[in-house]
């Protein structure tokens, strides 16, 4: 399977900062996992930053859509990947870094389709308290 990954950051925090990064991933393995990462820099804490991923299925072969996951401290995701993707079709990933304590965050988006095949963003933010 073949993927194409846009992202882009919305700040809530600050409005002068956007950020506009693309990934282009593929393979041909049983079981595939395409790994990312994205940091979210430092972000005030209870202030929300945001990075939309855009998905294209490069490929020849419909995916179909099996669960996605979050994890970690103070990160939240949607998307619009449930009707799975036609050849050359998109879905969108939108996660939310709002941290509620200052500190290092990890965290962990998960996107799996029934053609074991998986996108993985591994997150990492920065919180940090007005002096």
């Amino acid at each position: 399977m073949r993927y194409f990954i846009f992202a882009f950051l919305f700040s809530f925090a600050s409005p002068a900062a956007f950020a506009v990064s693309e990934i282009s991933v593929g393979g041909s393995r049983v079981l595939e996992v395409d790994r990312h990462s994205y940091y979210f820099g430092r972000v005030h804490v209870n202030s929300m930053n945001v990075v939309r991923f855009t998905i294209t299925n490069t490929g020849e072969t419909p995916l179909t859509f099996d669960s996605a996951y979050i994890s970690g401290v103070g990160y939240s995701a949607t998307h619009s990947c449930e009707n799975g993707l036609a050849p050359q079709a998109k879905c969108w990933a939108e996660i939310r870094y709002w941290p509620p304590f200052q500190g290092l965050h990890s965290g962990q988006f998960e996107l799996y389709f029934k053609e074991d095949s998986a996108i993985v963003i591994d997150l990492m933010g920065d919180a940090y308290q007005w002096p």
